[in-house]
Formats: C-alpha cells, structure tokens, sequence
C-alpha cells in the first residue's frame, strides 16, 4: 500500500478560470515529477483526468482548453474533480500507487478536498504543497458569514422584526376591537402567530446564507452578475408583494375580529 498521505477538507474558496488554470499548470508540473512517471513511454503509466459536472450532466476531459470551455459555457456548475493518478493506482483502486486528487464541489453534502498520496514521501507532500500554494491565492471570506455570531445576530434580529410586525399589525387590528386593551390584545395575537412562523423562516435564512456564501464559489463574471441581478428583482418583487399581504391581512383579521368582539361587547 501507499505508505504516506495527506489529505485537508476545503472551504472558502472563490473558484473562477483562473484558478481552474492555475491547479491545471501546478497538476501537469506534478504529472512528470510523479515516482511512477517514465518520460516517452507509450502508453503513458500516469493520467491526469479532469471531471466537470454542470447543468446536470458531467464530462470527462484531458485539456485545459476543454475544461475551461466548459466551465464557460455552463449555465450553472456543480463540482470539478482533478485526477492525477498512475497506472497502478487505477488498478488498485488507490489502495497502491501514487495519486492526487483535488474534489471542488458546490454541494453542501459533498466535502470538496485535497488528497496527495504516494509511496515517495517528498513527491506526496511537495505535491500537496503546490496544490495548496495555488487555492490560498483565490481564499474567500466567506466564513464571516457562517459562524456562531451571525448566527446570533440573526436571531436576534428576528426577534426585533418580529416585535415590529406584532406591532404593525395591532395597529391595524385594534381600531376594529371595541375593547379594552385592544392594542395589547392585539399585539399579543400577532406575536403568538409570528412566532410560530419563526422556526421555518429562520432555517430558510440559514439556507440562505448557505447558497450565498457556500464553501465553494464558482465565479463566472458575467453570468454571475446577470443571475445575481435576477435574484435581486426577484427578491423584491416578494418582499414588496409579502408587505402587501400582511397588510392586507391583518386588516381582514380586525374586521372579522370586531364582528365578532364588537357584537359580544
């Protein structure tokens, strides 16, 4: 078996062609320093197979040419895998034989990673060195955005928006109670019923967070900021139509309320 490994979990990080580029250059410098490697032998004992999945349908290429092709064209993608293995290590399935493997996926569930294994223990880890010398220069902060203390902020914020709306809405529900302490009443059953909504629009923001600032970001200039452009139309059109309905809502609810309360009181 290969006797030495390395191998780091990757997050935060903005993959654009660029990057693409450069992991191909660093992984063809390691493809002849490869122990395995013997120069103009055909066929050749080590490969280098580049995997790319987008709009859900994936490709196996060779070239840089046509990975960056396809990463250009892609509506939206899903992961690139780079393969640099020897001859003995596709037999094996890696259990012997030398390989590096860098996984960049954009599925949450998936773990994107850096795996440099070999029986040569400077080619293993000059190997994962170079790979990770080249992914440090395209790092994101999106970490920032991901952790306990926005977590809180969220939380609290919630609770402050929620506070609010409760009071929004008595104040177009109270003027229809002929009560006493109507606002408060009011108030009361507004806080009850957006409470309970909190727990499902609170994993929405959480799931939110993540498809904005995930773990791997593939960065496409052009199309990202005609998708993010959409995104924001989008998004204001529902936050705009939701202020519309609550309004209305809560009106509705006064009205059907003072019938009731009204008539008892």
């Amino acid at each position: 078996m290969a006797r030495y490994l390395r191998d780091e979990q990757l997050s935060n990080y903005t993959i654009s062609a660029n990057a693409l580029s450069q992991l191909v250059d660093v992984l063809f410098a390691r493809f002849v320093h490869m122990p395995e490697y013997v120069p103009n032998q055909q066929p050749l004992n080590v490969v280098l197979i580049m995997t790319i999945r987008f709009d859900k349908k994936g490709y196996r290429v060779f070239s840089k040419e046509d990975l960056l092709r396809y990463f250009n064209e892609a509506s939206s993608i899903e992961r690139v895998v780079f393969e640099l293995q020897s001859s003995e290590a596709i037999r094996s399935n890696k259990a012997n034989g030398s390989f590096l493997e860098v996984r960049l996926d954009g599925n949450e569930q998936q773990p994107s990673h850096v795996i440099s294994c070999s029986d040569d223990e400077n080619w293993m880890n000059a190997s994962f060195v170079a790979v990770g010398e080249v992914l440090q220069k395209h790092k994101n902060r999106n970490w920032l955005a991901r952790n306990p203390i926005v977590e809180l902020i969220v939380q609290l914020t919630g609770l402050f928006v929620g506070f609010l709306i409760s009071v929004w809405g008595a104040s177009l529900i109270s003027p229809n109670l002929l009560i006493e302490n109507s606002f408060l009443i009011s108030f009361l059953l507004v806080l009850l019923v957006s409470s309970s909504f909190w727990g499902f629009i609170n994993l929405r923001i959480k799931s939110v967070l993540v498809g904005v600032f995930p773990h791997i970001t593939f960065y496409r200039p052009k199309k990202e900021a005609w998708h993010r452009l959409i995104q924001v139309i989008v998004e204001g059109i529902v936050v705009a139509t939701t202020i519309f309905l609550l309004s209305q809502g809560f009106k509705y609810v006064g009205r059907v309320l003072g019938t009731f309360i009204g008539a008892d009181a």
